[in-house]
């Protein structure tokens, strides 16, 4: 190749390169031409289940909320707890877990993982106070969230025996 033939590579190249750049900048990517605008659940991460859930249990039952997520990539996956009174202050959740280490001081909850992509919250033994919104969030930006409303139904006590007769 000439020196003749170099310079034009380069300025071709140069040009190009400039015409891409320039073009980025005013109109669409590639990417959004080919994808559309939104391209949420594509390269992020995002959540397999049903957002908004209401779960009724009854008081004393075990429960395991799960959050299934794909794409996590480097994020980071906590479960948060909204409820009336809250340790902190009217308003601010309570942080059960980030990842797998749990940091509520109550040793009913746990947080397990379970392969390939499902980051569980675990209660024993669900108390009326466990009523509440629990939220499984991705550490994207801003912040995504999987919403689960708790709701703990009184537990039904049905004595048995023999009924006594009251006239005797």
């Amino acid at each position: 190749m000439t020196r003749q033939q170099h310079l034009w590579t380069v300025l071709l190249i140069l040009g190009l390169t400039d015409t891409l750049l320039s073009s980025s900048s005013t109109s669409s990517s590639w990417l959004d031409s080919v994808l559309g605008q939104s391209r949420q659940g594509v390269f992020t991460a995002d959540f397999e289940g049903e957002n908004n859930t209401l779960l009724e249990v009854g008081d004393g039952d075990n429960i395991i909320l799960d959050c299934r997520v794909f794409l996590k990539q480097e994020k980071t996956i906590s479960w948060l707890r909204h409820t009336g009174m809250t340790s902190v202050s009217p308003g601010v959740p309570d942080l059960l877990t980030v990842g797998n280490t749990t940091y509520s001081g109550d040793t009913r909850i746990k947080s397990s993982f379970s392969y390939p992509n499902n980051w569980r919250l675990q209660i024993a033994d669900v108390q009326k106070k466990d009523s509440g919104l629990y939220i499984c969030q991705i550490s994207t930006h801003p912040p995504m969230g999987l919403h689960t409303s708790i709701r703990v139904k009184d537990a039904i006590i049905e004595m048995l025996g023999e009924e006594s007769d009251p006239s005797s």
